[in-house]
């Protein structure tokens, strides 16, 4: 079997084109994960997120919270 520097550069190249579509897919997967937990969704998978993703939802988790107390006593004031 002969392989020439022709097959050689264009295996090259695909490798070194194709990591990039690994790289950014597990991007996208931790990116959508992290959303899913910022908004309190079953798709949520805690155990994957980083040091500074936890963070994010814990303070997104906050928010959501207050948000609701004043959602429920703006409605305790006005009777309903």
């Amino acid at each position: 079997m002969k392989i020439t520097i022709r097959t050689l550069l264009w295996a090259l190249i695909a490798c070194l084109g194709l990591w990039q579509a690994l790289v950014f897919a597990q991007s996208t997967d931790n990116k959508q994960n992290l959303l899913a937990c910022k908004k309190g969704w079953e798709a949520c998978d805690r155990s994957t997120l980083t040091q500074s993703g936890s963070a994010e939802v814990a303070v997104a988790g906050g928010l959501f919270v207050d948000r609701f107390k004043e959602f429920e006593i703006s409605n305790d004031a006005a009777g309903r």
